[in-house]
């Protein structure tokens, strides 16, 4: 099955409708993305939590153009917002709604639709919070800012409908499925792509700082700064004195999955589920080593 889905999306793929500049954009983020451990995530991810394989070919094939779409026209998004390339705003619109088609034809009961709303609405929304307090950035200075609790609640919805696989498969194993069952995977999938929202600001620190968006890992920084900072090595430094809070925030959030997840009687025992968990455990593991052993060394020196 997993190499049928493959073709069948390689197949539905096909952009020569469109200008030649939107395919030559398209083209090169989807070659990106395919050369990355990240692509068998994004187009197999129903597929991968599918421990029954109930789904049938036509199912997984929305889901995963659901997710893939999604990805690009966010990736267009960011390009927007933190680049100022404006000119991609009407391909990533339009990319958006492909996905949308897409998650709505998987299955039309009103209960899959009022769930898809659900989740869009609580994205977008976070999306939206943090256009309006993240970008151009006057000052990085923690009294001119809004709360980082705020933004940490907001962060952990950005990327929400990476969990509508999830939730869908819910519905398909247990028909009647309460609320609460599906706020569980809400949850779930929540705390998972915060703990990778903060992984991946902190990779962004410079670019960010540079463009004067304010990032969670940013944030982290100004919450532990009384004093505005100006320049990136100044930045640097507060990151390192603020190290101890991200990862203690990152262990949380990952002890929130792993609890979430056990209790879970769908997902409990799901290879995917529980290989991203714990792979998140040994990078977080491995940050607090680093932050141990440069602690250790500026004390030998008495720095």
């Amino acid at each position: 099955m997993k190499e049928k889905i493959l073709q069948t999306i390689n197949q539905s793929l096909n952009f020569s409708a469109l200008n030649k500049d939107w395919q030559n954009t398209i083209n090169l983020k989807l070659e990106k993305i395919k050369s990355s451990s990240l692509w068998q995530e994004i187009s197999l991810q129903a597929w991968l939590l599918d421990d029954k394989q109930i789904l049938n070919l036509q199912e997984n094939l929305y889901l995963s153009l659901g997710n893939i779409y999604i990805w690009l026209a966010y990736t267009l998004y960011d390009q927007v917002l933190d680049n100022q390339q404006i000119h991609h705003l009407p391909l990533a619109n339009f990319l958006l709604s492909q996905s949308l088609k897409n998650y709505y034809s998987v299955n039309l009961s009103l209960t899959w639709q009022n769930i898809l709303e659900k989740v869009i609405l609580k994205m977008e929304t976070a999306n939206y919070w943090e256009i309006e307090n993240c970008q151009k950035i006057k000052e990085f200075h923690s009294p001119k800012i809004p709360a980082l609790s705020d933004h940490l609640n907001s962060s952990r919805y950005k990327s929400l409908a990476h969990c509508l696989p999830a939730i869908y498969l819910l519905l398909k194993y247990q028909s009647s499925s309460r609320e609460e069952e599906i706020n569980e995977i809400i949850a779930l999938f929540s705390s998972l792509l915060l703990v990778r929202q903060i992984q991946d600001d902190l990779h962004d620190l410079e670019v960010d700082f540079s463009n004067r968006s304010l990032n969670l890992a940013i944030h982290f920084c100004l919450e532990t700064s009384s004093k505005e900072i100006k320049s990136i090595k100044e930045l640097k430094i507060q990151l390192y004195l603020t190290q101890t809070e991200i990862i203690k925030r990152l262990k949380q959030e990952n002890k929130n999955c792993q609890i979430l997840l056990r209790a879970n009687s769908v997902f409990k025992n799901n290879l995917y589920l529980n290989k991203a968990i714990n792979s998140q455990s040994e990078q977080i593991k491995i940050a607090q080593k680093k932050q141990e052993t440069v602690k250790t060394i500026l004390n030998y020196f008495k720095v």
